[in-house]
């Protein structure tokens, strides 16, 4: 977990996780609380060990304000999720999926794979 890709996966994961944990403590409705907390974080991470800041690391973990600007955000934590686990996921559902249990894991991704194609796709 030490190459560039890595420790971006690893950011936005953390990103999506003190998302997640800032609507769980405020509301998943109360944006402007949930945004004021992520400014909070970014600042605090900024300037508590000013030493660091150029660090690789540093740098990639740092709390995304972006990430609060989408209402959809649940899906795009699910929909990277899968990403970060899809080879994974596909191998066992290639080898050892008696149960059909990876390959329905699977299949529950097509509902957001549905509905971000309709999001992205341009108007016609």
């Amino acid at each position: 977990m030490h190459d560039d890709n890595s420790l971006y996966k690893v950011s936005i994961l953390f990103n999506y996780w003190l998302y997640g944990m800032l609507s769980y403590i405020y509301g998943a409705n109360s944006t402007d609380k949930i945004r004021a907390g992520f400014g909070a974080l970014q600042l605090k991470w900024t300037y508590f060990d000013y030493s660091r800041i150029n660090n690789q690391y540093y740098k990639k973990c740092k709390p995304n304000l972006n990430m609060v600007y989408h209402s959809d955000w649940e899906k795009r934590k699910k929909l990277y999720d899968y990403y970060v686990d899809s080879d994974i996921l596909i191998g066992l559902a290639k080898s050892i999926d008696d149960d059909c249990e990876y390959y329905k894991k699977i299949e529950e991704k097509k509902s957001l794979y549905e509905y971000f194609e309709k999001e992205c796709s341009p108007p016609r």
